[in-house]
């Protein structure tokens, strides 16, 4: 099949830098916003909601230079230079210096 477009970014929207997890996909556009989209089991979306079909804007982050998902959590590199994280740590992989087996849904620096 074809490629189909994206939906769910604005056509005023540069993106700039794309990246994936495991069933999600993350866009970071010039202006600063990330969009992400996918199962979002574990809110490495940045939502509590679940099954985005639709690029959704991260409401907690601005000023995005990067962002790149791993198995249920994401990783976001801002223009101060933070590294913020999202979705599941249980195994450590969010970088917050504890053992989170809970979904998080904020962003934590």
């Amino acid at each position: 099949p074809a490629p189909s477009e994206v939906l769910g970014i604005p056509s005023s929207e540069k993106i700039e830098k794309i990246g994936s997890g495991f069933y999600n996909t993350l866009a970071a556009c010039q202006s600063g916003v990330l969009y992400c989209a996918g199962e979002n089991q574990n809110q490495q979306c940045g939502s509590g909601l679940k099954n985005l079909r639709e690029m959704t804007k991260v409401k907690e982050v601005s000023e995005v230079e990067s962002a790149q998902g791993g198995y249920c959590h994401t990783l976001i590199k801002n223009a101060v230079g933070d590294v913020l994280s999202m979705g599941c740590g249980e195994e450590g992989q969010r970088g917050i210096g504890e053992l989170d087996d809970e979904d998080e849904e904020l962003v934590l620096p």
